[in-house]
């Protein structure tokens, strides 16, 4: 199996970019034309370097714009949108690249039958192992909508509190650094125009004195 990168335009004139797997560039383009994709750009990626790839593995993604996408997805299904209609939906909205390279790969395992819980286990870096369990949970009992949208409010609280948290510590960091930059002032431009004064006093000079002077 290859990798091939793609640049396709959906039914609605929407643009998309993604990387699937097919054993043949026919294939690969076959498969999305399938998919009633008009297909723009399609190059079968290099050996082992991938800089995109290796990009991808280094960002992480925008703790906002994963919360507004779990939220959006638990409404969708609670308004009885197919899951797989609603990934498509949403993915067509995400701003942040690499939870968008993400759906669409979550996409394609759940229209070939994988279910959601196992297609999101696949990307452990956007969802981890506790956010993975309690999704599979919700899908046992059949409420995934209403498990998705308390793991929505959850993350949402984290956020404002990690927020809050940040901005009660800016204060206090700025106060550090300033008296950081005031001691080095001090140390390597005020002291040393005293150091002729201090010299007149011999060895009568205090030991901290005689340390901040060497």
């Amino acid at each position: 199996m290859s990798k091939f990168t793609y640049r396709v335009q959906d039914t609605h004139g929407k643009m998309m970019e993604g990387v699937l797997e097919a054993p043949s560039e026919e294939q690969a383009h076959q498969f999305l034309k399938d998919q009633h994709y008009g297909v723009v750009a399609l190059k079968k990626q290099g050996g082992s370097w991938d800089f995109q790839k290796l990009v991808r593995s280094i960002e992480t993604v925008n703790i906002t714009h994963f919360n507004f996408f779990v939220r959006q997805l638990a409404t969708l299904l609670k308004a009885g949108v197919p899951m797989l209609n609603s990934l498509v939906s949403l993915q067509e909205e995400i701003q942040d690249n690499i939870l968008k390279h993400a759906v669409l790969a979550i996409a394609r395992d759940v229209e070939g039958g994988t279910s959601f819980s196992d297609a999101i286990s696949k990307h452990p870096k956007i969802f981890d192992s506790l956010f993975v369990s309690t999704v599979r949970a919700g899908e046992a009992v059949g409420e995934l909508d209403s498990v998705l949208l308390r793991l929505a409010e959850i993350l949402e609280k984290d956020y404002q509190t990690r927020s809050k948290i940040k901005a009660a510590m800016r204060y206090p960091l700025f106060i550090v650094g300033v008296m950081a930059v005031a001691f080095f002032i001090t140390t390597l431009f005020i002291i040393p125009r005293f150091k002729s004064l201090f010299a007149q006093f011999g060895g009568d000079l205090p030991l901290p004195t005689k340390i901040l002077m060497g």
